[in-house]
């Protein structure tokens, strides 16, 4: 992963494949966010690996399809996330329910600031698993 192109990926978006019988309580945007903001402060902390266990099975199932793993997870969002420094500021900037075959899914979009880095934009997507959790399907870290 580089800094070249001022794009950080630090995760696979989802394969939009849900299941049909995802319950319907917790599932509104809101809720989403709250569950974003509590995945996020995990990775904060630098707790990387603890972030790939607090996933989505969505996500970790994904990712395992490319042969990738927690340790391959770490390392990757170690790699974008550390050089940016502690996070100085994140406000939302959309909460958008999105349509998927079967379980709720809400991008939320975040304008960010770090202590190396203005103007960083992180993109998540939530997905509402069968316990009525929601957790990270997909993240997406870039400069803007």
């Amino acid at each position: 992963m580089s800094l070249d192109d001022g794009f950080l990926v630090a995760g696979l978006v989802a394969v939009l494949a849900f299941r049909q019988d995802a319950p319907a309580r917790g599932a509104e945007p809101g809720d989403a966010e709250t569950a974003a903001r509590s995945w996020l402060s995990i990775v904060d902390a630098g707790d990387y690996e603890d972030s790939w266990h607090s996933a989505s099975e969505l996500f970790r199932q994904n990712m395992a399809r490319f042969g990738k793993d927690a340790s391959f997870w770490a390392k990757s969002l170690g790699v974008a996330r550390k050089p940016l420094g502690e996070v100085r500021s994140r406000k939302s900037t959309a909460v958008q329910p999105k349509s998927g075959a079967g379980a709720p899914l809400v991008e939320i979009v975040y304008a960010s600031a770090f202590a190396a880095a203005d103007g960083v934009q992180e993109t998540m997507v939530m997905t509402l698993e069968d316990d009525g959790e929601w957790r990270m399907a997909s993240y997406v870290i870039q400069r803007r």
